[in-house]
């Protein structure tokens, strides 16, 4: 259970914004614009629909365009211009905040000078369809320093507790479990000693919960990845007629992640700044940082974030799977980047070095380990490492940029028609061995997922950032191509290899070991009931008539759901976007409140009073949008109530645990056990979704995406599990989603 618990904490639904808001990607190298992909060039026509939330709950955002600007009035975000003896915030945490080298060794320190707006330099920027075409203004940024992470008074946190106990438990261990909270609440109480140490260590650190988040929520779960963690995005579907257009636009990917990764090298990345709710506020850069340069090493017991640092390499390789094989692809060497075509060119070898070479057997195929749990595969890791050739393997993984998966076709090129779900299946897990299972290396950050049928997505390790980065930068990209994703690029042999297959010394029990890693992972896959539903009666066009935010409307369409299938709403999860802050991540949106309980059970009544309905509607909208804007303004409830059960642990020699029931107590368990896991994910682009597992076997995963006349859901349970259908959720959310519309027509 409290591994469960821990899933239901953190999940994988860390990927979206608050309250429907859009984040406008980083605008590195012009690829990026406030624009929307309605279509992709080269392929089939799309229905602008679906899309579910990963990144549940940030404002739009919008680009900084000066260094200083004024906030607004909230004193505990108001804006500070950085001063020049600080460090880059941005740039400089790898090890402060528990990633240590990609060598085992400590980052070396980041230069503490400002970054200067008038320090410029010119360099050639390699065009999407080949060549070098464009003249790029390097300008280095200012990022302005953010207020630290607040620290809400106790009694507020407390009071949100008990708030949120309320709805999902029975009366008798409400009382219960007041009592308990009163207790650890009172003057010279345990908790008022607790809180003054976060206080304290507050005072100290740049964000104090930031470690204390990354383990409870990523590295201290021992579960598999893949569903559990990683989520898994299918872009609009292409229309390859040979590999060299799949790789042709394989390498213009790749291309506009090293044009991000010059950007971040000369750090010449524009700030992010807040849209909505106190407009114009910076945010927090670290995330982007960290997409290329963060590797989840297997640990027993807990995971560990390796780094190679922010500053600029001369050598960089990306890592690309076919068929079991796996090459280290050089794409940086003596400092010289590889141009596009070269990129394509040995793309191009490496496919057709990976399609003439043997065939792997299934227990040689080490990436198998990184779909087990993270226990096993820290064991195995350890026992790899030993071993020379294996450890100077493991080092180029963990040193690559991005993964390219050129993943073979799921069906004979003839049957053209594949379901959303099964190319949903595809990213999140490769489909089992029978497929691409094994093409996968969930370990590290990006992975980009080809097939020749034209199916193409991501793959992404969710605990260097939240998902909204990535799939904002890989939108820009793909918009950048201008209508060229499949243009062929002329193929130029390289002189000299440019890259090298990864041959691995295996004995017979490390293959046992792995044939045990793939039973595991096949099991994982083919417990996921998987939907992707597209409701296509209204999307946020009509909810914004109606005077109402989506994201709101949408979470109270799920707690309706949940309550027409188990007779009662449910603990949710909805990531909200703690970005205004110092190294701010992410804290929960809980949509499970009593305001949300009183609408569903007059829903679901003989009752049609319309009225009734409606009044009791815009009251639980009215706590859903406050409990929005005190998350993302540092007011939450989970971060708070982490940082006082942690320091509570550490307490433990002056006996502090002891004194307290508040974290021992069933209720505490029962609303950070995520029945109904959520996130809302903004992808511009039609036909593309992201999704990911559900946080408990019993439970939803469930994330989203309202466009303006359609709203797309990716659905997720387990089969293992009888009481949970994807299929049966499906259809009662269309229910309720027009049960709401009912509200507000005549």
């Amino acid at each position: 259970m409290e591994e469960l618990r821990k899933r239901g904490h953190g999940g994988r639904s860390n990927l979206g914004m608050p309250n429907g808001g859009r984040i406008s990607g980083p605008n590195f190298n012009g690829l990026i614009d406030s624009g929307t992909v309605s279509s992709l060039p080269n392929s089939p026509a799309r229905v602008l629909s679906k899309r579910k939330s990963i990144f549940s709950s940030e404002p739009k955002y919008s680009r900084s365009q000066s260094s200083s600007r004024v906030m607004g009035s909230n004193e505990d975000i108001r804006l500070t211009k950085r001063q020049g003896s600080q460090r880059n915030l941005a740039l400089s945490r790898t090890v402060s905040q528990g990633v240590t080298n990609k060598k085992e060794t400590a980052s070396k320190p980041v230069s503490k000078e400002l970054p200067r707006q008038n320090s410029k330099r010119e360099i050639k920027s390699a065009d999407p369809r080949g060549g070098l075409s464009r003249s790029v203004n390097m300008v280095r940024c200012e990022y302005e320093e953010l207020p630290k992470l607040p620290i809400p008074p106790l009694a507020d946190t407390l009071a949100q507790y008990l708030d949120n106990v309320r709805p999902v438990v029975s009366d008798e261990m409400f009382t219960k479990t007041k009592m308990l909270v009163d207790k650890f609440g009172s003057a010279g109480g345990v908790g008022e000693k607790v809180h003054q140490m976060l206080v304290d260590k507050r005072d100290k650190e740049d964000n104090w919960a930031y470690n204390m988040w990354l383990e409870d929520m990523y590295l201290n779960c021992r579960l598999p990845l893949p569903v559990n963690s990683n989520p898994g995005m299918v872009l609009p579907r292409m229309n390859f007629n040979s590999p060299s257009q799949m790789i042709s636009f394989a390498s213009r990917i790749v291309n506009g992640f090293i044009k991000l990764k010059k950007q971040l090298d000369s750090h010449s990345l524009p700030q992010d700044t807040a849209a909505t709710r106190e407009t114009g506020q910076p945010l927090c850069m670290e995330q982007y940082y960290r997409l290329m340069t963060t590797y989840r090493q297997p640990r027993k017991i807990q995971d560990k974030p390796i780094s190679t640092g922010v500053d600029a390499k001369s050598e960089e390789n990306i890592l690309v799977g076919r068929k079991g094989h796996w090459y280290s692809v050089s794409v940086k060497s003596g400092g010289k980047w590889c141009s596009i075509e070269e990129i394509f060119s040995t793309l191009m070898d490496v496919l057709d070095h990976a399609d003439r070479s043997e065939y792997v057997p299934d227990r040689e195929r080490v990436s198998y380990f990184t779909g087990m749990n993270r226990d096993s595969w820290g064991e195995a890791y350890s026992e790899l490492s030993i071993n020379k050739i294996n450890s100077e393997n493991l080092d180029l993984v963990t040193s690559s940029l991005l993964v390219v998966c050129l993943d073979v076709d799921h069906q004979n090129l003839t049957d053209k028609e594949r379901s959303m779900k099964d190319c949903f299946r595809q990213m999140l897990t490769g489909s089992g061995s029978r497929y691409n299972s094994s093409n996968r290396w969930f370990d590290q950050t990006i992975q980009l997922i080809l097939t020749m049928d034209g199916v193409c997505g991501l793959c992404y390790e969710h605990s260097p950032s939240e998902g909204i980065a990535v799939v904002q930068l890989l939108e820009g990209i793909i918009r950048d191509m201008d209508g060229k994703c499949t243009d062929l690029i002329g193929y130029h042999p390289v002189s000299g290899s440019k890259f090298k297959r990864l041959e691995w010394d295996l004995d017979e029990e490390m293959k046992e070991k792995i044939d045990e890693a793939r039973i595991e992972l096949d099991k994982l896959d083919s417990d996921n009931d998987l939907e992707v539903f597209s409701f296509s009666e209204y999307g946020k066009s009509f909810i914004k008539s109606c005077r109402c935010s989506p994201d709101a409307w949408i979470q109270m369409s799920l707690q309706l759901t949940m309550f027409k299938l188990t007779g009662n709403i449910v603990p949710t999860y909805e990531s909200a976007s703690t970005r205004r802050f110092r190294l701010g991540r992410v804290d929960s949106i809980r949509a499970s409140h009593q305001e949300a309980k009183e609408w569903c059970r007059v829903m679901t009544n003989n009752n049609n009073n319309k009225e009734e309905r409606r009044k009791l509607f815009e009251k639980a909208m009215k706590k859903q949008t406050t409990v929005m804007i005190d998350n993302i303004l540092g007011r939450g409830l989970d971060i708070p109530l982490l940082g006082l059960r942690e320091i509570t642990r550490e307490g433990t020699m002056v006996g502090l645990w002891e004194k307290q029931d508040i974290f021992l107590d069933p209720s505490y368990s029962k609303i950070n056990t995520f029945t109904l896991s959520t996130s809302q994910v903004p992808v511009g682009m039609c036909q593309s979704f992201m999704g990911y597992g559900a946080v408990v076997p019993w439970g939803y995963g469930v994330s989203y995406n309202p466009y303006p006349d359609s709203v797309i859901f990716c659905i997720s349970s387990c089969y293992s599990f009888p009481t949970s259908n994807s299929r049966r959720f499906a259809a009662t959310l269309q229910e309720s989603l027009m049960d709401l519309k009912q509200m507000f027509i005549k």
